[in-house]
């Protein structure tokens, strides 16, 4: 199978690390990824990577998609990145980040930040924080995230008026779906 004929690779309960670039370069046409259930401490892809040349073709055809290869990052067309079950303490996606990703699930890790870097996933519409370590003041990370319609945050440390601080966007606070109060530490 080519490389770039991959559409959804599932690497769930692998054991793996870190997420390499040099290994999601070739990916071009990677729309889901599923990495739960691994040791992963970051989500980002480490190292510089560069496309190969037969790939440059299809990574410049797809619209909304900067020139980012050269940093390493995820594939340009991953729009769901499932990486619930891991070691995750801040959530980022790395240098290059994630311009079609729309869907995220970082929960059951131990996220206690958000990095600002989280800008660089402009489409993202759902975000799945749930059982982590996140306090209220973290979601204000998610400003530049203007299409979010929803983010669970169940069983996180966050204040009780959570949707009341003044730290937390307002439409971040409308996408917040929670089906119990958190927990208040």
């Amino acid at each position: 199978l080519g490389s770039r004929l991959i559409h959804t690779l599932c690497l769930r309960g692998n054991k793996l690390r870190a997420l390499d670039a040099r290994t999601l370069a070739p990916l071009v046409a990677l729309i889901t990824l599923d990495v739960s259930r691994n040791e992963l401490e970051r989500l980002g892809p480490t190292g510089a990577a560069r496309v190969p040349r037969d790939h440059a073709r299809v990574l410049a055809s797809h619209p909304g998609v900067r020139e980012t290869h050269g940093a390493g990052g995820f594939p340009p067309r991953l729009a769901v990145l499932l990486a619930a079950h891991n070691r995750i303490q801040k959530l980022g996606l790395g240098a290059a980040g994630a311009p079609s990703l729309k869907r995220l699930n970082v929960s059951h890790n131990v996220v206690r930040f958000i990095a600002p870097e989280i800008a660089k996933a402009p489409n993202l519409e759902e975000l799945d924080l749930r059982d982590n370590q996140l306090r209220t003041l973290q979601l204000k990370h998610l400003a530049p995230l203007r299409r979010l319609v929803r983010v669970r945050v169940e069983r996180n440390p966050l204040c009780a008026d959570r949707r009341r601080g003044h730290a937390v966007p307002a439409h971040v606070r409308n996408a917040l779906s929670t089906t119990q109060a958190p927990v208040v530490a």
